[in-house]
This record gives structure tokens, sequence and C-alpha cells, in this order.
């Protein structure tokens, strides 16, 4: 043994002794690593294969010398000259041999067989393919002359041999396959352990060579070897078995791309078909034991015709690669049968049993096969007795495994039938389609969708039964799954209903029917609401065999046979619905009114049950579409169904009908939720077939009127059933969007007077609340300390009590006292006003300013938009220091902060934990009408939030009420309400503010009345914003994570703020590209768009900038200055000439946020940059700013990371400053070498090759390279960025734009 070997040897011992030191042992292991990576390659291979691997050496030391020699082939072959690297081809031979032990002798271990043979088959890759055929028939022959250990180790072999061939590594780069560039491999063109670097066609066409003797040699492996396997009995450690399982699974490996003829043709499948049916029987006879031959071969068996079906048939071998796969189908539907149809098989199959690996290899080969292969279940089959049986078998089997309770297995075969009835479903045989109804009815009713009140755990067993415990998916996984496996079931029955809408009709009927006259629905209808509530929810278990137990059975079925009802129904074809409305197809007719009449004879009061029922009904809405006479049958249902629950209110409701009493119970909110969903289902109805029920829209607005006067409703059910009005209302009403034609248009008449009609009944009673607009009341006038007295205010003693009272009653400790608030019905009351604003301009028509017709809403803008602005005036001077100290000294502190769902919100957490921390935090679930902070806390954002909406809204749908009239007074109060308290709105607020009022503003405001809108708001706003921006980023730093993970130092609270700094920032970035798009003023953008996309594709900057160029060009485009420059387009460019120093600030903001780490902030400001760069072709005012501020902060976009994206996009921009203004100003050299060092004769020469024309793609290279070679000077240092406070070196246009100012005040135009 060498002196190396020898250390080698000792260093091992030091990790294998049991009581070594730490540090010796990280000492030994590091002393280990140098040897294996920096000794010679000839002294490792020299030391491993004469000492190390021996085998009187310990298996550690074994272990470590097939590592080392292993590292030397794949890693350091170009160290070995062409003598050395045959001799360590013929040494891996060797060592090969030689532990291939003869006859039944003892094996190596396992360990040592794997590396053995991998280490040969990566000498033969690396060698090349000329050794290949040599090594085969070597290894063949020594197998045949040995003995089944040496079958085992050549088995072994030839799977390895494969590897990074047919499969190569993920990170290698894509090489072409045409044979006639491939060329062999040499030594000198591999690259480490990867082959992916070299031309992979002559490797794999040196596979296929090799195929016809290498299947051979495997199955005669397996005759040979499989008899004295199972004769061996219990001794099941003989090499015979060893032999067998190696070659099942080198079969295994070469079924993934080998051609499934030549495996045919060599017996591959018929042997691994007869020993897989071998091993089902014995596995049969021995009670489920896998562990004695052959049972224990079912696994490697089934994997070599599991790999099999995934291959798809070739246009030229349609009849051998048919008779293949008929094999290995054949054994695979034997083996379902097998697994499903033996009565043990349930608990053999189930999680934990001995056969579940097997049967959920089995199912996911079958579905596999009718995926990639639905043609051969579907064809053929038409005058074949022998195709016919085989089609029927599989299906059989395929429909067995779609029934089976454990949700794992039943998911699998979703996709291939789908496949199958996507590819020809009528080819099926008769009752298939019958069958796949009954089977997805059964596993909807083991598997209802249920929400996750009860918890994760709850859900998964509300899903999986049985197996939920052991599901071996977990959480977001888990719901991700089932939703998905829910989603294809719906798919599949979508289909069926296109194949036979009769039969699925008839199948949802006749399940509705009998799950609703089960027992345990029947006691559920008769007892009060919400006794089982907290069963039904999820949150409590029912023991078997009692009361509660036959009502939570009952209620999941009929949940059920609901959504296949929904499912079904929605799915019919509409042909078919209105053949069946006009009595044409009366098998269809019958079928839906024997569903209807079960369903209109319900008189359910259960809240849980009135859901369900109000669904069922909603179901109809595209069957009444087709002119059904059940609509008003079922729209009088949904009535009844909202009436006879009860509205149980708060002892002290302040006139204000159904508001929550504190700490509502779970029979309270199951009403509450039942009663909204009536009124949902009838929205949804009234959307489906509006025109249908325009004619009885009177009679509808009636009854709403009457029950909202009685009391019956609660304002949310209000403004759904208003809301459904207006649905119908507005139906047939021709589009109005820039079709000034439709102004004569009768029917758009009679459309708008209906809606008006209705509108004016919902605003009715807001106008008595709100006074009209002639006064404010107290909490929209400014007053903070009048907004907490009125929404705020502290519980009086009976009401805390009451309150106590009723957390004790569902089991909440004990409320405190100061985090008791009060004001609930006022919250409650505006809380939905507003949202009721926001869904009547929702709903009705969109009239642009200039049409001559009015908005249903153009009466009630005013006074409205005035209350709105108040609300947001209190709101702001909430967050305010004044307000706050207000808040404080009311003991209500917490009331404005961040909810922890909030925080999970801003984190990108998902769902279910936003929904966790909701309920968490929700103790009273009382909603924004709740007793606790939570509650209040609740209200204030989606009070805010609901009034920006309805400003957005109203500003593009309703323009002629929302800025017309004095617009000037108008635009003067809307400015000094959004900004009022500017610089205390939070981030978290000003994403909407932003994007939703003030960027519907921005985008739609008629062109003549900019003057009036733009010129209070967008100063002052730009402003500040730009200041408060620079001021944030300098807080968050540079090195601000890119939406990545927090690092472990930053505390919730900086992520949290740096994630609200990026949304600001973002929004602000998209509200400039509007202001710089040319179509901002027409009201085509609808408010919840984000900034017009005028970002190009890479490199396109050119383009674009003409592009723009032509949008700006107007009748006066002689001119190169803000006088001749015409009527303004772009927002940007009417501030450019009516606000200047606004306009500068604009582009200024824009083009420095390309300097901040935020890729997405920097990919919306660049379309501004454009917009600079091309209006400063026409304007010698932003010729400077743009050579010195915008090329500055373009070239240091080009040096931060983040910004990769767009860096071809930043350096056509560079590109065409230089072309459009280094001859009109020297500021553009001045800026190169001030932000790059670039010599005067670089910039002399990037000048000459944008002007004689070169590549773009030259050219952009020509301009990296002057940017990369200098040195990075930040902007800051070439000052022409801003600091803290107020925004600095804006440009000063004034005297220009005072001057153009002056021309169109003496010509009479309009600020």
């Amino acid at each position: 043994m060498s002196e190396s070997a020898a250390s080698v040897v000792s260093l091992i011992s030091v990790l294998e002794a049991p009581f070594e030191t730490q540090a010796n042992r990280a000492a030994a292991t590091a002393s280990l690593e140098t040897y294996r990576t920096t000794a010679p390659a000839q002294i490792i291979a020299h030391d491993a294969i004469t000492s190390l691997v021996h085998r009187n050496q310990p298996t550690a030391v074994r272990n470590f010398g097939f590592a080392a020699l292993t590292h030397v082939v794949r890693a350091r072959w170009n160290e070995l000259n062409e003598n050395e690297r045959v001799q360590m081809l013929a040494s891996a031979m060797d060592l090969w041999k030689g532990v291939a032990a003869p006859g039944d002798a003892v094996q190596e271990p396992w360990l040592v067989r794997t590396k053995a043979s991998a280490l040969l088959a990566d000498a033969c890759r690396r060698v090349g393919t000329t050794c290949w055929a040599d090594a085969v028939e070597t290894v063949k022959a020594h197998a045949s002359a040995v003995g089944p250990n040496a079958a085992e180790l050549a088995c072994l072999f030839l799977s390895s041999l494969p590897d990074e061939i047919v499969n190569p590594v993920e990170e290698a780069t894509p090489v072409s396959m045409s044979a006639n560039k491939a060329q062999p491999p040499t030594p000198g063109n591999l690259s480490g352990s990867s082959v992916a670097c070299i031309e992979r066609a002559s490797l794999i066409s040196t596979l296929f060579s090799l195929v016809d003797s290498i299947m051979p040699f495997l199955y005669t492996t397996l005759e040979k070897s499989f008899s004295a396997a199972v004769a061996a009995g219990a001794s099941s450690e003989t090499a015979h078995v060893a032999a067998v399982q190696a070659a099942l699974s080198t079969a295994a490996v070469y079924a993934e791309w080998t051609p499934v003829t030549a495996m045919h043709r060599a017996g591959m499948f018929d042997a691994s078909a007869a020993i897989l049916k071998a091993a089902l029987h014995a596995i049969a006879s021995q009670n489920g034991d896998t562990s004695v031959p052959p049972a224990s071969f079912v696994v490697p068996a089934v994997e070599v015709l599991r790999a099999t079906t995934s291959r798809k048939r070739s246009d030229h071998e349609h009849d051998p690669f048919d008779a293949a796969m008929h094999v290995v189908v054949d054994a695979l539907v034997y083996a379902g049968h097998a697994l499903l149809d033996d009565p043990r098989g349930a608990s053999w199959i189930a999680i934990g049993g001995p056969l579940e690996d097997v049967a959920t290899r089995v199912c996911d080969a079958l579905s596999t096969f009718g995926i990639t292969n639905p043609a051969l279940v579907t064809l053929g089959a038409v005058e074949d007795p022998e195709a016919i049986g085989r089609r029927a078998r599989y299906l059989e089997i395929l429909l067995a495994f779609l029934r089976v309770p454990r949700v794992q297995l039943a998911a699998a075969p979703v996709p291939a039938w789908i496949a199958i009835l996507k590819h020809a479903m009528g080819s099926l045989p008769e009752g298939c389609l019958r069958a796949l109804l009954h089977a997805a009815a059964e596993q909807l009713m083991r598997r209802p969708s249920k929400a996750l009140a009860g918890g994760l755990s709850s859900f998964a067993s509300a899903y999986c039964g049985d197996d939920a415990d052991d599901l071996d998916i977990a959480g977001t996984d888990l719901h991700s799954f089932l939703s998905q496996y829910r989603s294809q079931m719906m798919e599949l029955i979508r289909l069926v209903c296109n194949g036979d809408p009769e039969e699925a009709a008839s199948a949802a009927n006749s399940f509705l029917e009998s799950a609703s006259a089960l027992p345990g629905i029947q006691m559920l209808a008769s007892r009060p609401a919400g006794e089982y509530g907290k069963l039904l929810q999820l949150q409590t278990a029912a023991a078997p065999g009692t009361p509660e137990a036959a009502v939570s059975h009952a209620y999941q079925h009929f949940q059920a046979s609901v959504e296949f009802v929904e499912s079904v129904h929605g799915s019919l074809p509409f042909a078919r619905l209105q053949a069946a409305a006009s009595g044409s197809n009366p098998t269809l007719a019958a079928s839906l009114g024997a569903t209807a009449k079960t369903l209109l004879a319900i008189k359910w009061t259960e809240p849980w049950l009135a859901s369900l029922h109000a669904r069922a009904l909603e179901s109809f809405g595209r069957y009444l579409r087709a002119g059904s006479p059940l609509l008003i049958s079922v729209v009088s249902k949904l009535f009844e169904d909202i009436v006879q629950m009860e509205m149980r209110s708060a002892a002290d409701s302040g006139g204000v009908p159904g508001l929550p009493p504190p700490f509502p119970d779970l029979a309270w909110r199951a009403c509450f939720g039942a009663r909204q969903r009536c009124c949902t289902a009838m929205l949804n109805t009234a959307a489906t077939c509006p025109l249908q029920l325009q004619v009885h829209l009177k009679d509808l607005e009636t009854q709403v009127a009457t029950l909202w006067a009685q009391g019956q409703l609660r304002h949310g059910e209000r403004n759904s059933l208003g809301e459904m009005l207006l649905a119908v209302a507005s139906a047939g009403s021709p589009e109005t969007r820039n079709a000034m034609s439709a102004a004569a248009d009768p029917a758009l008449a009679a459309s708008l007077a209906r809606q008006k009609e209705v509108v004016d009944w919902m605003m009715s009673s807001l106008h008595v609340a709100w006074g009209g607009g002639a006064s404010m009341p107290p909490y929209a006038s400014g007053d903070v300390g009048a907004f907490l007295t009125h929404f705020c205010a502290p519980l009086d003693d009976a009401s805390a009590a009451e309150a106590a009272a009723a957390a004790a009653r569902i089991g909440h400790p004990p409320p405190q006292r100061s985090q008791l608030i009060g004001g609930t019905a006022a919250r409650w009351a505006v809380y939905h006003e507003v949202h009721m604003i926001e869904r009547v301009l929702r709903r009705t028509a969109n009239i642009p300013y200039e049409h001559p017709l009015q908005h249903p809403f153009d009466t009630h803008a005013p006074w409205a938009m005035r209350h709105i602005f108040g609300i947001l005036v209190a709101l702001n001077k909430l967050y305010s220091a004044e307000g706050r100290t207000t808040v404080a000294r009311a003991g209500m502190s917490a009331l404005l902060e961040m909810t922890e769902s909030e925080v999970h919100v801003v984190l990108g957490q998902s769902a279910m934990a936003v929904a966790a921390a909701h309920k968490e935090e929700d103790l009273d679930g009382g909603g924004v009408g709740g007793v606790s902070i939570y509650s209040t806390r609740q209200f204030l954002r989606g009070l805010r939030d609901g009034c920006y909406q309805v400003l957005a809204i109203a500003a593009t749908r309703c323009p002629k009420g929302f800025y017309g009239g004095d617009a000037h007074a108008r635009g003067a109060e809307a400015a000094a309400s959004l900004l009022t308290c500017l610089e205390s709105i939070e981030h978290r607020h000003l994403r909407l503010f932003l994007r939703s009022a003030i960027g519907s503003i921005v985008r739609c405001c008629p062109k003549e009345l900019r003057g009036a809108w733009i010129t209070p708001l967008l100063p002052p706003l730009v402003s500040h914003l730009y200041a408060r921006l620079q001021d944030e980023w300098a807080r968050v730093g540079v090195g601000a994570s890119q939406g990545a993970a927090p690092a472990a130092t930053e505390t919730t609270a900086e992520v949290v703020y740096e994630r609200l700094v990026r949304d600001t920032t973002r929004e602000f970035a998209s509200l400039m590209a509007s202001m710089a798009s040319p179509d901002t003023g027409t009201g085509g953008m609808s408010p919840s768009s984000s900034s017009p996309n005028l970002m190009p594709k890479a490199g396109s900057a050119g383009a674009a900038i003409v592009a723009l160029e032509q949008a700006y060009s107007r009748k006066s485009a002689g001119g190169t200055s803000g006088e001749d420059m015409g009527e303004p387009r772009s927002v940007l460019e009417w501030l450019l000439v009516h606000q200047p120093a606004t306009g500068a600030c604009v582009i200024q903001a824009a083009a420095t946020i390309l300097c901040w780490p935020d890729r997405e902030a920097a990919q919306r400001a660049a379309p501004v940059c454009r917009a600079a760069i091309a209006l400063a072709t026409r304007d010698d005012r932003l010729v400077e700013l743009t050579a010195t501020h915008v090329l500055s902060c373009i070239i240091a976009c080009t040096r931060v990371d983040v910004h990769n994206s767009i860096h071809p996009e930043a350096l056509s921009m560079i590109r065409e400053v230089v072309m459009r203004l280094s001859n009109r100003t020297s500021t553009v050299q001045q800026t190169f070498a001030l932000t790059t060092g670039a010599t005067p004769a670089a910039f002399a020469e990037l000048d000459k090759q944008v002007r004689t024309g070169g590549s773009e793609k030259k050219l952009r290279e020509l301009i990296r390279g002057i940017i990369t070679s200098g040195a990075a000077i930040p902007v800051a240092a070439a000052d022409v960025s801003g600091g803290g406070g107020a925004p600095k070196n804006v440009i000063a246009l004034g005297d220009k734009g005072a001057k153009v100012a002056a021309q169109r005040a003496a010509q009479g135009v309009p600020e």
C-alpha cells in the first residue's frame, strides 16, 4: 500500500471512530477532500485500484475509493493521457469482474455493486462509442459464465450506460440532434460529468444499435433466474432474486426510450406481464404479503409496463406498436382487477397497506395510457370482437379506479377520461357515459366543497375521509391538489353533458331527489336555525349512529347533489336547452321540470339548506334564458326564501334592519349568509337572463321596494337586489362608448329611462340620509372628533354587558371593555351606502362626456360626490398627527394599525394564511358592524376603498355628472379633499388612491376641463410624491430585495415597509405613464386598468419614440417650442404648456425611478422617458432636461442588476438621445463624460456610428462598452437627481409657460 493510500485509510478510520472529537473529524474530512481534488489523477487512480477498493478493506474505505475513481473519470478525465484512459477503462472492467462473485457465493455489498457498475459505465461514456459494443459483449459473456451475481451486475451496468445521454442534466446547453452534425465523443470534447456538451445523436444511435443485443440478454436473465428465485422461497436474498429485480429495473429504464417494437420482439413485455400475474397470484395466496418471490417482483414488473404506457404510436408502425401495447394494457388491466376485485383489496390498497404503492403505479399507468394514446381506446373496435372486449375491459377498470374512495387513486384516471371523451366520445360503448356520471356523483358526495372553517385537518377529512390523516400531501399543496381534482371532475361532467345531455339531466334530477328525501335532511329542516351549525361548518365531529351523524351525512349528500346539479345545468348545450324550452326535446324538458318541481316544493328555513337551495335554483339561469316558463316561479321562490328566514337584529339597532348583535352566534351568521346567498342567486339569475325579466321589471321593483320599506331587507341585501334591478333595466342597451350614432337610438333612451327609475329609487333613501348635499353631516365635515363620536363611540354599560354575555354564550373569553367600540349602526349603514353607489355606477350605462344623453346618475352625482369627498377628508385627517392624537386620547390607538391579515397580504402569504389570520383576529364575527377593534379597522379600510372605487367609476362611466356643472368649483373641491393631509396618507392607502381615484381622473378627464381639474390636483401631488419617495428609497437603501425572501436580519415591519414603498413607487410610475399616453382624456380606459402599455419589446425604443412623435404631432407642428405645439393630447404635454414645472417634475421623477432597484417600477416609468425624448425633439425647453437628468438616469439604469430585463431598452433610449439631441446641445457629451468617463473621441465615434445608421445590436454593444469601461459615477454626483425635501433641479419652464398661457387667455381658450 502506498503512503498516500495508507494516509487515506488512516483518515477514514478517524471518521469511523465512535469517540473521536468533532475537530478531528472535521480535519480528516478536509484532508480527504484535498486529496480527492488536488492530488494528481494518476496517483488517485493507482491508490484506489491497487489498495482502496480491495475486498479486504472496510466498506467505508472501499466506498471512498470508488467515489475517488468516479471523480477522476467524471471531473478530471482531461488530466489523463490516451494510454492512461485506456488503462482506466480496463481497470474499471477488471474491478467490475472482481465484484461479481461466481455462482451463488456471498454477494458483495449493494453499495459496492452499484458503484462498480456505475464506474464502468462512466468510463465507457468517456472513452467513446467505439468501446460500447465490446463492453456490452464482455459483460454479457461474463454473466453467462459466472452466474446470477454477474448477471445482476451486468444489468446494473446496462441501466447506467444511458445516463446523461437519453436524459441530459438540466443545466446542459441544448444541442442539435441532426445526424449530419453529430460527431463521435472524444476525450477532448467531454467536460465534467455531463455529456450534453457534445452532439448526442451518435450516442443515441449507438445505444439503439445495442438494443437488439441487450433485450435478449435481459429476457434470458429473467428466464434463468425467475424459476430459481421462486424455488428459493423465503430465502429472498439469493443472487437469483437480485438478478430478476435488476433485469426488470433495467428494462424499465430502457422502456422510456427504446423502440416499443424492439422490446416486444425480445419478449420483454410478455415476460413482465407473466411475472406480474405470478406475483399477484402469490400475493393473493399469501394474504397480501409481498416479501417472498414472486410477490416481491410486483413493483419492478409494473414499472416496466408503466414506463411503456407513456410512449406514443408513430405513423409508420401502427400494427406492431398496437400489438405490443395490447400486451402491456392487458397485463395492467389484469393487475387492476386483481387489486380491486379481491374482497381484501380495500385494505391492501389503502394508505399504509401492503399494496398501496402497487395500486398507485397501476392506476397511474392505466391513466397515462389513456392520456397518451386515446385513439387506441376509442378506434378500431367497430368490427373486431377482440378489440371491443379489450376496450371494454380497459374502460371498466379505469371506471373502477375512478370510483375508489381513496382520493389519490380516484384522481389519477380523471385526466385519462377527459382525453378519451375529447378524442372520440361517440365511439364509447353504450352506458359508458351514464356510468361516468354516476361515478362523478359518487365522488362529489364523498368530497363536497366546504370552507376551511374547521381548519386544514377538517378540510382534508371532508375530502379524503379516512385517508386524511395519512395523506402524503400537506398544507397548500393539499388544497391545490384537491382543488385541481374538483376542477377536473367538473370538466369531466361538462364533457359528458355535451355527449348525452338528456342522461346527464336525468342523473342530476335523480341524485337531487334522493338526497333531498334523506331522513337527515328532514331532521335538519325541522330543527331551529343553527342547531347543527358547528357540525355543518366542520367545527365538530359527529359520533357514529347519532342523529348528528345522520344530519352530517345527509347534508353532505345534499350539498354534493346540488354541486352536481350546478355542474350539469351549467354544461348542457344551449341549443338543447332551447329545444327543451320550446317542447322539441321532451326528454330533457321532463328531467329539468322534475328537478325544478322538487326545488319549488321545498320550504326550508334552515339557513344551511336554504343556501344550497338558492344555488340549485340559480343553476336554472341558462334554461330560463332559453325561454323556459319556469322564470317567474324560480324568482318568486328566491324571494320567498329571503323573507321566511329570520333577520334577528341587535337590541340597540338604531333603526338599522338586521344589524348584527355583539358577538353574533352561529345561527345569526348562518341566516345572514343564507339570505345574502339568496340575493346573490337572484342577481346572477338576472344577469343571465335579463331580457326575459325585463317585462317584469316593474313588479320586481315594487317587490324590492316593499321589502325594504317593511324593514325585511338588510342594507347589503338591498344593494344586491337593487343591482339585480339595474342588470335587468340595462339589458339590451347599445354600446355608447365612442358611438355617437347611438344618441338617437330609441332603445338606448328607453334603457337609460329604465335605469334612471331604478337609480332614483335606490338613491332616494340615501338622499334623505345624507341631507341631499345641502349640509354635510358632522362626521363628513373633517372634524376627527365628530367622526370618532359617530362611528367609534364607546359602548354604554348595558351594551357592554350584552356583549360580554354574548361572548360567553359562544365560548369566547370575556372581552376587555377598552376593546369594545360602539357606533355599529352608523358604521353598518354608511359602509353599505357607499358600496351601493359603487354598485349603481358599475351596473349603469357608460355615457361619454360628449354624449348628448344624460347618465342615470348625473342628477345625483353633485351631492353624492360631495359627501364622498367629505368622508375622505375625515379619513385623511384621522391619520394626521392631530388625528392620531385625538384617537390616542380616546384610547383607540390600535385602530390605525395594520391588521395581521393585511400584513400577510403585503408579504405575499398564501390565501390560507390570510384566512387563518383573519379568523384569529375577527373575534366577534360581526363584520364592519362588529364591536371589536378589528371590525372597526375593517370598516375604515372598506370605507376608504369604497370611496376610492366610487370616484374611479364615476370619473370613467359618469363623466358629465362628475366633471360637469361648475367644473372649476368641483375640481377645486376634489383636489382639496383628495389632497387633505396628503403627507399623512400611508403607503398602504396610497396604492388604491393613485390607481383608482387619481388615475381615473388623469385618464378620463375631458381635455377641455383639464384646467379646472388637473391644475389644482397634479402639481402638489406630483411634487409631494417625488420628494417623499426619494426620502423613502434613501431609507430603504439600494440593497433592497427585489421582492425576494427577506434577509434573516430584517424584521417583519422592515419588510412590510419596503414592500409598501415598492407598491407606491409602481403606482406612481403607472400614473405618470398614463400622463404620457396620447389616449388620456378619451375616457376609453377602465378605472381598474393600470398604465397604458407603452413598454415595447426590448430594443424597440426607436420605433416607440417615432410612434409617440406621430401621436404628439398636431396642427401647428412647424415650431420647436412650447408656443407652437398646438393643442396637447396627453396630460404630460398639457402640463408642459400650462404647468411647466409640474411637467418637468413628472419627467424627472420617472427618470429617477429608473435608478431605484425595482424592476417593475422601472418598466412602468420607461414610457415617460421615451415620451420625454420624443417631446424634446419638438420642444427646445426639454432638451437640457433630457440631455442631463433623463440621460444620466437611463445610464444609471443599465448598472442596476435587477433591471437586466430592460437593459436593451435603456441602451436603445440612450442611442435615441444621442441621435436626436447631440447635434443640438453639447450637454449630451458632457453627461456621457460625467457619468461614464467617456473621452471625447469615444463619444465622437459613438455619434458617428449612430448617424451612419449602424445596426441596432452593434450600437447597443458599443454603448454598453462605453458604459462598462468607464467609471460608474452615481447620478447624484452629477447633480441631476433630487435629495430630500422638494425635488431639485426642476427645469425652469415658467417664462415660456406663462407666455403660452397669456396667448391662450387672449384667444379666449380656458385653462
